[in-house]
């Protein structure tokens, strides 16, 4: 009985190493990600004052209606995904200490990212939707009528709905930790 026990305390820890080892990586791979959503939404928004600076003062036509619209729609998607791409970071934070994946601020970072990816999925559908109605009256510049397609993205919205689902999972967790914590 002894050498079962033994057998399977160190099993255990082999499992904890490994999942510590792996979160580390994780971890580093949402910084590289974080970092790589900032400077995307840093440089289209840069796209976007120069499209308004040339815009007001009628520099050259080398921006158009659409340009404008793909920008918006960029920066909207890598703003949302750096605040997704933040609190998975801080998640794996949490896990690669080692401790139970299973607490209250885990399935709150999870809720985080969920809500700001839905929440740029949404927002680009709705800046979708109005240039859609604005872009059917207008005509660019070299006379052609301009012709708008957007798309949903229904991956991403179905992606931050099954996060949002796996926060309540990770919740109903640390309450049955939090009861095995207190019992013990």
């Amino acid at each position: 009985m002894k050498k079962t026990v033994d057998a399977n305390a160190i099993t255990l820890e082999k499992e904890k190493e490994s999942f510590v080892k792996t979160n580390k990586v994780l971890h580093f791979i949402f910084i590289v990600l974080q970092i790589l959503s900032l400077m995307l939404a840093i440089m289209t928004s840069i796209m976007l004052v120069m499209m308004g600076i040339n815009n007001v003062f009628k520099i050259s036509d080398s921006f158009s209606f659409p340009d404008v619209y793909l920008t918006l729609t960029l920066l909207v998607i890598s703003v949302g995904y750096f605040i997704a791409f933040n609190h998975a970071r801080k998640i794996f934070d949490v896990f690669k200490s080692g401790e139970s994946p299973f607490r209250y601020d885990v399935a709150d970072k999870m809720k985080g990212a969920a809500t700001a990816i839905i929440s740029a999925n949404l927002i680009n559908f709705a800046i979708g939707l109005v240039y859609f109605a604005v872009g059917g009256f207008m005509k660019l510049s070299n006379g052609e009528v301009f012709e708008m397609d957007f798309n949903f993205d229904l991956g991403s919205l179905i992606l931050g709905i099954l996060i949002y689902a796996f926060s309540y999972v990770f919740n109903y967790g640390a309450k049955l930790q939090q009861e095995s914590d207190e019992t013990l």
